[in-house]
């Protein structure tokens, strides 16, 4: 399911207080939900402060950095005209129907007890769920692959951007494999205003795992991108992860040249990495599998004999229809 960014959550007041005091307890500050959520300190405060209410995706974000399920929060979902004037007025009124008047001593009073009987009773809620932790397989190689690919991993979070044109289908495989292999669903939203999906997958468990098998957390060319060791020590996995830095840094396309007035064009497979390491290896992978790559122009690893392409389609295969549809298009070799 995609939420899109202007759908927003409503919560009671007794379980946002809730949810920033879990967050404390768990030593996660306002800082770092703004840095997982992309937006700045000010508006995580007004969020705390209940002046604003949350898009569903950064909601979502905040809650599975804490291993919660998103059913153990009541939440109203809100479409893009939550904000006026009548929704307002009867929200209102029943929120004051349940917690008594916010702005008396009286209804403050009330909140906060209602808050601290939450907390006390219902803390097994916020409970931090493990995450399950696959062993070394191919799909697990493939997931690699795509995160050197077109992966991000920062602190407390795990994201992938792909495009909403061509990859639409591609992101909910990506979506349902991190599912299939750690046991925690991935947000998937498109971002407002521009042709990008991205599927997040929110916990410091999952980055710590991903870490101690090689995957690099925070700038990856800075870290002489490349395959982790594990990976390379198997050919069947070593397979799967090309497939999964070509489905996403790849691209199948025709080269175009004109000679003394005639046009000719040549099918091209093409792996781009600005990493040196990366190329290298991928080019290593390649020619073991009898390929005949060539590393052109410092960003790229092509292969480019037709009888080439066909095998790799064969041999290691894809992931991404895109990538699927356009080598049928050139005629299946590529």
């Amino acid at each position: 399911m995609i939420y899109y960014i202007y759908m927003r959550v409503l919560l009671s007041s007794k379980d946002r207080v809730n949810l920033f005091e879990v967050l404390k307890e768990r030593g996660i500050d306002l800082r770092q939900v703004a840095e997982i959520s992309s937006v700045s300190i000010r508006t995580v405060t007004d969020w705390k402060r209940g002046k604003y209410t949350i898009p569903k995706d950064h909601f979502d974000r905040i809650i599975n950095l804490i291993g919660i399920s998103p059913g153990s929060i009541k939440v109203s979902s809100l479409d893009n005209w939550w904000n006026n004037s009548k929704s307002g007025k009867l929200g209102a009124a029943a929120r004051m129907e349940k917690h008594g008047q916010l702005s008396t001593p009286e209804g403050r009073s009330l909140g906060g007890k209602n808050s601290y009987k939450n907390r006390k009773n219902k803390l097994d809620i916020f409970t931090k769920k493990e995450i399950t932790e696959p062993r070394q397989n191919e799909q697990f190689a493939e997931l690699v692959g795509i995160l050197i690919g077109d992966g991000s991993v920062t602190r407390y979070q795990v994201s992938i951007a792909t495009s909403s044109l061509v990859d639409y289908k591609y992101s909910l495989f990506t979506a349902e494999l991190i599912e299939k292999l750690f046991g925690i669903k991935p947000t998937v939203s498109k971002r407002k205003g521009m042709n990008c999906i991205t599927i997040v997958a929110s916990s410091v468990n999952l980055v710590e795992f991903l870490k101690q098998n090689g995957v690099l957390q925070g700038h990856k060319l800075r870290q002489n991108l490349n395959i982790p060791a594990w990976i390379l020590s198997d050919r069947s996995y070593e397979i799967a992860c090309l497939r999964g830095i070509f489905d996403t840094d790849g691209c199948i396309f025709q080269e175009t040249h004109k000679i003394k007035g005639k046009t000719y064009s040549y099918s091209r497979l093409s792996f781009v990495s600005m990493s040196s390491y990366l190329r290298e290896t991928i080019h290593e992978i390649l020619s073991e599998l009898e390929f005949t790559p060539k590393i052109r122009n410092n960003r790229s690893v092509n292969l480019e004999n037709p009888a080439d392409i066909a095998a790799y389609f064969r041999i290691v295969g894809t992931s991404n229809p895109k990538h699927a549809s356009r080598f049928q298009a050139f005629g299946g070799v590529g």
